[in-house]
């Protein structure tokens, strides 16, 4: 076999490792490591996207008594509502821009969750004099 197809092979399976285990992040270790071989931008997302259909899949068939039809029909409807949105403002809108509103989300939403932790979950007070 070809060491390029075993490569490939050992790069989708350590991302679909790490997306089982944790849930998420098949993208992150699959991603880079199909670039690292030479495979094109548009073919690895292609390839990631279906070996991550793939691993859903089996998650969902080995667990499906486990699945909270309550909580998956309230993200199906944000993602019905949202991928469209999203895709029309990545159409129109400066994709600069929307990095940056997207990094300072995210700086503000971990600066809250952090400071929620940090002051109501180990019981730290700040004393007021």
């Amino acid at each position: 076999m070809d060491i390029f197809i075993i490569l490939s092979l050992l790069a989708i399976f350590l991302g679909g490792l790490v997306r089982t285990y944790f849930g998420f992040g098949e993208a992150l270790i699959s991603m880079p490591l199909l670039a690292l071989i030479g495979l094109e931008t548009h073919t690895t997302i292609s390839l990631v996207g279906l070996a991550g259909l793939f691993v859903a899949s089996l998650n969902i068939f080995s667990d499906y008594r486990s699945i909270k039809y309550s909580v998956l029909f309230i993200m199906l409807a944000g993602s019905l509502v949202g991928i469209p949105i999203g895709i029309w403002i990545l159409r129109y809108f400066n994709t600069d821009i929307v990095q940056i509103l997207l990094g300072g989300f995210l700086i503000i939403y971990d600066t809250y969750a952090l400071s929620k932790y940090f002051f109501l979950n180990n019981n730290i007070r700040i004393v007021l004099k």
